[in-house]
């Protein structure tokens, strides 16, 4: 039996099985115990520290709430992590309304027809350790069109 320190532990079955995974869902240093029973009943211990930082990854954002039909609209993230020696290695913004995804901290985008769109962009720290994403609502007016009088 492997008991990972943390509240969780795994039965490994049967001679010559040796090895156990386990994912930690929060950072600290837990003491790994594995225990070995013998045939007759003789026991075998061995422990060792493992110390364990999760990747958070949090994104701020400047996302417009309204906008226009035809006009630009400019996205950004910013994407901390913690700890901070984990390397957020890219951003997916999904614009809601069917058009390939962008790529980048920041993207720009333009709305073909006027609704509410629901946004979402997802930051990847590094080696894929871990995700976040954000979402959110924006609103499209149709543009106003001016009629030119004529006199």
């Amino acid at each position: 039996t492997i008991d990972f320190g943390d509240g969780n532990s795994q039965g490994v079955g049967t001679a010559g099985v040796s090895s156990a995974s386990h994912v930690y869902n929060q950072s600290g240093t837990f003491i790994v115990t594995a225990t070995a029973i013998g045939a007759a009943g003789e026991t075998a211990t061995a422990s060792s520290s493992v110390s364990v930082q999760t990747v958070v990854v949090t994104v701020l954002l400047q996302v417009p709430a309204t906008i226009t039909t035809a006009a630009t609209a400019s996205f950004t993230a910013l994407a901390q992590t913690n700890p901070s020696t984990a390397i957020v290695e890219r951003y997916e913004w999904d614009f809601g309304d069917g058009s390939p995804p962008a790529a980048g901290a920041a993207a720009i985008h333009a709305y073909a027809a006027s609704g509410t769109y629901e946004w979402r962009v997802t930051a990847t720290a590094t080696g894929d350790a871990e995700t976040c994403e954000a979402s959110g609502v924006v609103n499209v007016r149709q543009r106003l069109r001016r009629k030119l009088r004529s006199q």
